[in-house]
C-alpha cells in the first residue's frame, strides 16, 4: 500500500478576494507533500485570480503542482466541482471552498487515518465561524457507511462535500456528478451516493476545517425562486437514486424532506411578498407526501414550525420572533467574548 498517495485539493474560485489569500495559505502550508492544488476559476468578476498568483510565487515549492483551470463562461457552484474532479489525478480528493481554510495538519492526518483503516472516506469534524460566533461541529458516531449515509440523508449529519477525504475512484467507478446548473444543495446530490459506494468510512474527530459563513449568500438568509427550486430540484435528484433502494433509504430521504420543509416554511415566513406566500404553500402541499412518521424525527424546534404550518400569519409571528432573537443572542455572544 502506497504510504504516501497524491492529493487533489479541488477549489471553486468565484468572488472571493477578500478570503483567497488565507485559504491558500492554509493549504499551501500543508504539512503532507504529495498534494496537487486545482482552482477553477469560475469567471470571477473580482481579483481573486490576481490574490491568488501573488501567494502562489511566494510558496515555489507548491507552484509546480498548482494549476488553475479557467472557465469561458460561467458554469456555477456545480459546474466548478465537476471541472475540478474531472482534471484530478490524485488518488484521493479534498473539496474546500476558497472562502474557508484548514488547518495545516488536515491532509497529513487525514491520510494517516485513510491508511490505518484502508477508508474510502475520512470524514472530519469543523468548526463553524462567523463575526462573534463559533461552533464546533462533531459528526454523529455511527458504525458503518450504510448508518451514515441513513444520517446524511435524513439531515442528522452535515451532507457538505467539505472537509471529507475521498477516493476518487469512488466518482469515476460509478459516474457521479453534479447536475450543473443545480448549484443550491449541490453537496446534498452527491455525498449521499458516494457514501452510499463507499465500504469503509471513518471519522477524524478533530476540527481540522474552518467553515467561515460570512461570506455565504446563504439560503438560511435569504429566499428566492431560484435558491429554492434548485434545493428541490437536488432533493429530487438523490429521491430518484435511492427510489429503488431498500425501505430504509426511502425512509431516511423522506426525513431529509421533511426538515427540509420546516426550513423553508420558516424562510419563506420570514421573507414578504406574494412569491414567498407562494412557496409557503408550496412547502405545505410537500407536507402532505410526506409519511407521517417523519415528523418524529425532526427536531423540537421544527417540530413547532409544522404544527404552525396551517397557519401563516401566526408561523410568520413565530419566524420574526425567532429571528429577533438569534439576532440578540449572537449580539450578546459577540459581547461576553470581547
Amino acid at each position: 500500500m502506497n504510504q504516501t498517495p497524491k492529493v487533489s485539493i479541488l477549489i471553486p474560485i468565484y468572488g472571493v478576494e477578500k478570503f483567497i489569500e488565507r485559504c491558500a495559505i492554509s493549504l499551501f502550508e500543508q504539512t503532507y507533500q504529495n498534494i496537487e492544488y486545482i482552482f477553477v476559476n469560475d469567471c470571477t468578476k473580482d481579483d481573486s485570480i490576481n490574490v491568488l498568483e501573488r501567494v502562489i510565487n511566494r510558496y515555489p515549492n507548491r507552484k509546480p503542482f498548482v494549476r488553475i483551470i479557467n472557465h469561458a463562461q460561467n458554469k456555477g457552484l456545480a459546474g466548478a466541482r465537476n471541472t475540478a474532479v474531472a482534471n484530478a489525478t490524485g488518488e484521493f480528493i479534498m473539496h474546500v471552498d476558497s472562502d474557508d481554510y484548514v488547518d495545516k495538519e488536515i491532509v497529513r492526518k487525514a491520510i494517516d487515518k485513510q491508511l490505518q483503516f484502508d477508508a474510502d472516506i475520512v470524514v472530519i469534524d469543523f468548526k463553524k465561524a462567523s463575526p462573534g460566533f463559533s461552533k464546533i461541529t462533531r459528526y454523529a458516531s455511527f458504525s458503518n457507511p450504510e448508518e451514515y449515509c441513513l444520517t446524511v440523508l435524513s439531515r442528522k449529519n452535515s451532507n457538505s462535500i467539505w472537509a471529507k477525504l475521498i477516493r476518487r475512484s469512488l466518482y469515476v467507478d460509478n459516474g457521479i456528478k453534479c447536475k450543473q446548473g443545480c448549484n443550491q444543495g449541490e453537496d446534498y446530490q452527491v455525498v449521499p451516493i458516494l457514501l452510499y459506494y463507499a465500504k469503509k468510512i471513518v471519522n477524524l474527530t478533530e476540527p481540522l476545517y474552518y467553515y467561515d459563513c460570512s461570506n455565504e449568500g446563504a439560503y438560511s438568509n435569504s429566499f428566492t425562486i431560484s435558491k429554492h427550486d434548485q434545493n428541490w430540484e437536488s432533493m429530487n435528484l438523490v429521491k430518484s437514486f435511492f427510489e429503488d433502494k431498500s425501505n430504509m433509504y426511502r425512509y431516511a430521504v423522506d426525513c431529509g424532506r421533511m426538515r427540509q420543509i420546516a426550513d423553508d416554511l420558516m424562510i419563506s415566513a420570514k421573507t414578504s411578498g406574494a412569491v414567498s406566500k407562494c412557496y409557503y404553500e408550496y412547502a405545505r402541499t410537500q407536507l402532505k407526501c410526506i409519511a407521517p412518521g417523519c415528523k418524529k424525527n425532526v427536531t423540537l424546534g421544527k417540530k413547532i414550525v409544522l404544527s404552525l404550518s396551517s397557519n401563516y400569519c401566526l408561523m410568520k409571528s413565530y419566524a420574526l420572533s425567532m429571528r429577533w432573537l438569534r439576532h440578540h443572542l449572537l449580539m450578546i455572544k459577540s459581547k461576553i467574548s470581547k
